[in-house]
């Protein structure tokens, strides 16, 4: 399925929610502040049940991560979500 997409956003909003198991809510609440590099860390807000949660952040996926925000990104505060439907994808809840 990640194959199927040649957008670098889509393999990475898909790699986010197969890789490091986020939720759809998860994922399209994700922000800059919540990649945990240095601890290899996701941290997913207001998931199952209303609770924050850590997730395990590989190695590959922060390196599609970083390679989308470098394409993607506009300029403006941490607190931006990674994923924001500005670019022509409204993740729904």
């Amino acid at each position: 399925m990640l194959n199927a997409t040649t957008s670098i956003k889509h393999q990475a909003i898909q790699s986010v929610a197969y890789g490091a198991g986020l939720h759809a809510g998860e994922v399209s609440r994700l922000k800059v502040r919540d990649i945990d590099s240095e601890r290899m860390l996701l941290r997913g807000e207001c998931g199952k049940g209303g609770r924050d949660r850590n997730a395990v952040l590989a190695h590959d996926l922060l390196v599609l991560l970083r390679e989308w925000w470098k394409i993607g990104r506009k300029e403006g505060p941490e607190e931006r979500i990674m994923f924001d439907h500005d670019y022509g994808l409204e993740i729904r809840q």
